[in-house]
């Protein structure tokens, strides 16, 4: 009987318009505060105006991510059989769909890059790694479905599955 994970495209627009509404009232602050106050030093003037300037990018792609998935209307999903691993990404652009074999799968790998020195919340990659040798990227924030919930399954029909700690050393 296969297991199948679903992510709905409504779900993941919202998600990408909460974001949206995020950047654009942080842009909207930056603007007011350079706008409104006048005895702000030229330096000060040129990091509000940069912090505006990354602000309307990032809601621009978030609303243009947002648009292409309702756009398509169809949803994230991965099926795994006995045999079969298929990942279905309705945006091919942010990630390509793939089916392969589990035979074809040595092992899959969560890896964490813990930042010396920082709160900052480690960088997460994930990756699948085939008998050839070759290896896939997975890219957390574009793939839909979380895949560690895909990965404990694989573990469970027989594929290695290791989550590596690394230290960033700068």
């Amino acid at each position: 009987m296969p297991i199948v994970f679903t992510r709905s495209a409504t779900s993941m627009a919202i998600e990408k318009y909460v974001s949206l509404a995020v950047s654009v009232i942080v842009g909207l602050v930056f603007a007011l505060i350079s706008w409104f106050a006048e005895d702000l030093p030229m330096f000060a003037k040129a990091f509000f105006l940069f912090a505006v300037t990354i602000a309307l990018i990032l809601s621009v792609a978030m609303f243009r991510q947002a648009r292409a998935i309702l756009k398509d209307g169809r949803d994230w999903q991965v099926e795994i059989t006995d045999e079969m691993l298929s990942w279905f990404s309705p945006i091919p652009e942010q990630m390509e769909s793939f089916e392969v074999k589990l035979s074809d799968i040595a092992s899959v790998q969560q890896k964490q890059i813990q930042f010396r020195n920082s709160d900052r919340t480690p960088d997460t990659t994930f990756q699948i790694e085939f008998t050839d040798g070759r290896t896939l990227e997975i890219d957390p924030q574009l793939c839909g479905i979380n895949p560690v919930k895909v990965f404990r399954v694989l573990e469970d029909k027989g594929i290695e599955f290791s989550v590596l700690k690394e230290k960033d050393q700068r």
